[in-house]
């Protein structure tokens, strides 16, 4: 990324790699989203996830703690699976099937 550190007007410009985005979004075990966006939008994202029927199950360790990386890795594939399906995010071109 690029920085512009003037005090007044100025422009900064970046190449963004949507398809390496798009590739560690789906990939990666420790994604937190909700960090890249801006406040304004998790209200209505919020909303929007729960009249679709949540993301994330709830109370996952409410009676015990997972046990295994095995478990947590089956509930990420889950979670990617489905906000792929409902279109937020989109699968990498290599990586269109699961």
């Amino acid at each position: 990324m690029h920085e512009c550190a003037s005090a007044g007007d100025g422009y900064a410009a970046a190449i963004i790699n949507i398809e390496a985005l798009r590739e560690f979004r789906v990939n990666s075990k420790f994604s937190n989203g909700m960090l890249d966006l801006r406040v304004e939008q998790y209200k209505l994202i919020y909303d929007a996830l729960m009249a679709m029927g949540r993301i994330y199950p709830k109370n996952l360790a409410m009676k015990e703690p997972l046990k295994r990386h095995a478990e947590t890795d089956a509930i990420f594939a889950k979670v990617v699976d489905k906000l792929v399906d409902l279109g937020i995010w989109t699968r990498p071109e290599r990586n269109q099937t699961r």
